[in-house]
């Protein structure tokens, strides 16, 4: 509500055509600090705003930081399980060549025994053949394998 300075103010605004302010002093202050008020509030709100999202940010940040850990570990224990994988496989097959190679041996001893003192030399050049096709045979596959 306009009060009588404030109609006498109105018209020497009108009157002046705007060179006179028809707010007093007391209401532009009031206006400013109101402004400023509000100017403040959004301020502290969008601070707030901000030290929000950095917090969400940095936790985020570590959380990432730490998956990525997580995975680098993984890989390595992956890594590892699989050299290790490999080695045994590769003494199975060792273990398994000499079982062979014995039983071959224990085999051509026992033919050579019961043949006799002539075909001892024989079972023994049979077995040196057997032996070497089975060795051409194993290296033939070996090599097939890698």
């Amino acid at each position: 509500m306009l009060g009588l300075m404030g109609v006498i103010r109105k018209t020497m605004s009108i009157a002046t055509f705007g060179l006179v302010n028809w707010r007093s002093k007391k209401e532009l202050l009031e206006r400013e600090r109101a402004a400023r008020e509000s100017l403040e509030e959004e301020l502290a709100e969008a601070e707030e705003s901000l030290k929000r999202s950095r917090r969400g940010r940095r936790r985020a940040a570590k959380r990432a930081e730490k998956s990525a850990k997580q995975a680098e570990k993984a890989e390595k224990q992956a890594e590892k399980a699989g050299k290790q994988a490999e080695k045994a496989e590769l003494e199975q097959l060792k273990l398994d060549k000499k079982l062979k190679r014995r039983q071959r041996r224990a085999e051509a001893k026992g033919a050579a025994k019961t043949v006799g003192f002539f075909g001892r030399r024989r079972a023994r050049r049979a077995a040196k053949k057997a032996r070497k096709k089975v060795e051409s045979a194993v290296d033939t596959a070996t090599d097939a394998v890698t």
